[in-house]
């Protein structure tokens, strides 16, 4: 495959569009760069499961479009997990280019985050890395808890995350999280469109699951967000995913709630960053 070739991006257009309904789900290929419009979306398999609403649907998204993708396993010979790292690359690749600032992904930079951090890092050892070499490129936080906020407040309970992660994409950030999948059954993303199920045996086909046994970690751009009957949020998260080879099979979409359940068994609990530009 050619040098050109690696620098392979999802063009995900900035059409910000209100649905009064509901949304869900994508699907996969190999090679080239695909433009993904508003046909995209309308062709999708949309439903309701899990997303019954009185209200209308928000949509949250990032200004940093298009999103550059890169393969975790790119000219890797070690077949290394490094999703953690490779999906902070995506996002600083991603925001400086909106920026017009040189950023080269490679299997040399994705080294350098690797051995500047640690063995599946957490988002404090990305912020630290950011912290010490990249705030030129982009501004960069994490959800904290109690211990490192300042003012005591813990913003990894589920309520602050998903006020963390609402608040990064209204304000037009990017955002990268951990989750919890099913290992190499990255094919059933399609799937993910419902909760969680309340047993693992029901989540065998499913790519994103609290029940999963592999630790990964995805970009998210975009949230439709509604209030159900009680007042909580609810929709559909849309990510792209360091996992799959190729920019077009790597745009994806996940029911809101079974993310956050994810989120929740990657780690010792919830968490996320978001990634904006650099300061002037």
């Amino acid at each position: 495959m050619s040098k050109i070739k690696k620098f392979k991006f999802v063009l995900l257009t900035a059409l910000v569009v209100i649905f009064t309904g509901v949304i869900t789900s994508c699907d996969e290929s190999l090679d080239e760069p695909v433009a993904l419009g508003l046909e995209q979306f309308k062709n999708e398999n949309f439903s309701s499961q899990g997303l019954r609403s009185s209200g209308g649907t928000t949509v949250l998204q990032t200004r940093f479009l298009p999103i550059y993708h890169w393969w975790e396993w790119q000219d890797r010979n070690d077949r290394k997990g490094v999703c953690g790292e490779t999906s902070y690359m995506v996002a600083i690749k991603t925001v400086a280019t909106w920026n017009n600032i040189l950023y080269t992904m490679s299997l040399e930079q994705q080294n350098l985050i690797v051995n500047g951090t640690a063995t599946s890092p957490n988002p404090y050892q990305l912020y630290n890395y950011w912290k010490k070499n990249d705030q030129k490129l982009a501004t960069c936080d994490f959800a904290r808890g109690k211990k490192l906020s300042s003012d005591g407040q813990n913003w990894t309970t589920r309520t602050k995350i998903k006020e963390f992660i609402e608040t990064a994409l209204k304000e037009k950030k990017l955002v990268i999280m951990p989750v919890i999948i099913n290992g190499h059954r990255a094919d059933f993303w399609n799937n993910d469109f419902n909760v969680s199920s309340t047993t693992a045996s029901d989540e065998t086909n499913n790519y994103i699951s609290k029940y999963g046994n592999v630790g990964h970690w995805i970009v998210i751009y975009r949230l439709d967000v509604e209030k159900n009957s009680e007042g909580f949020s609810i929709g559909t998260a849309y990510y792209c995913d360091v996992l799959e080879q190729t920019a077009s099979s790597s745009v994806k979409s996940v029911n809101y709630l079974r993310l956050l359940d994810a989120n929740r068994a990657a780690g010792s609990t919830y968490s996320a960053m978001w990634f904006d530009s650099p300061k002037k």
